[in-house]
């Protein structure tokens, strides 16, 4: 259980294993890990191939450093794709990008970015804003019950539903805050603040207790620049 780092690969083409398709390749590097100076990625290129067409992309051919930037550097100049990250958008209450919840009986992170929500990591589930017709919310209504979670239904454009589960209700004001600045149409809308939302925590049955907490760094805003180095404080913003 030490801290860790979703790095997300999305396919156009899927992988398929029997009858399920995959277009998420999921990543989960230990942020403890490092390639030391002595003990370098070494990229398996020519030099005058990594010349003529890497050099400027920001890599070197023996990279050191944290596994995940390391990773995220040659993706981006092999791939010339951008990396995405949840910037500003969103954050939790403790300043955490991905906000607890469960998808059917698998339990992950809901992550809001710019354009999009993005659920980790089983299902692996990317949902664009433009994509949702309405978002409905249930037991966010503090009158309904003293649960001390609530749920969020996505209803896609699309016909799809999405369900995410046991989300905090002391994080309610500042979901709803992120679905409305973002213009999405929400079915029915309650008018809490914090103080009754926390009242009604505090009432609720003690035996209904939290799981453990596990720890979700931040990316923050920045632009990309094709001739800098990924950084893991840096990630871009969705475009």
């Amino acid at each position: 259980g030490g801290d860790y780092q979703y790095f997300v690969i999305s396919i156009d083409t899927p992988i398929r294993q029997g009858m399920t398709s995959y277009f998420h390749l999921v990543l989960n590097f230990d942020m403890d890990l490092f390639y030391e100076d002595d003990n370098p990625v070494e990229l398996n290129l020519e030099d005058s191939e990594f010349k003529e067409r890497y050099k400027k992309k920001g890599i070197k051919k023996s990279m050191s450093g944290a596994s995940f930037e390391v990773v995220a550097n040659i993706m981006r100049a092999l791939t010339n794709k951008k990396i995405i990250g949840p910037g500003k958008s969103f954050s939790t209450k403790l300043g955490e990008k991905g906000l607890r919840c469960s998808m059917g009986s698998n339990e992950g992170y809901l992550f809001g970015l710019d354009r999009s929500m993005f659920f980790l990591h089983k299902p692996a589930t990317y949902v664009r804003h433009e994509e949702i017709k309405t978002i409905k919310f249930a037991r966010a209504d503090v009158r309904g019950g003293a649960s001390r979670y609530f749920d969020l239904s996505i209803q896609l454009k699309r016909g799809k539903r999405l369900n995410f589960n046991n989300l905090d209700k002391e994080e309610y004001e500042i979901v709803l805050s992120y679905i409305q600045s973002k213009g999405v149409r929400i079915e029915n809308l309650h008018g809490f603040t914090l103080d009754t939302i926390a009242r009604s925590i505090v009432d609720a049955d003690n035996s209904d207790s939290d799981d453990d907490d596990f720890d979700v760094d931040d990316f923050e805003d920045s632009q990309d620049e094709d001739d800098d180095n990924f950084n893991f404080d840096e990630a871009v913003v969705e475009e």
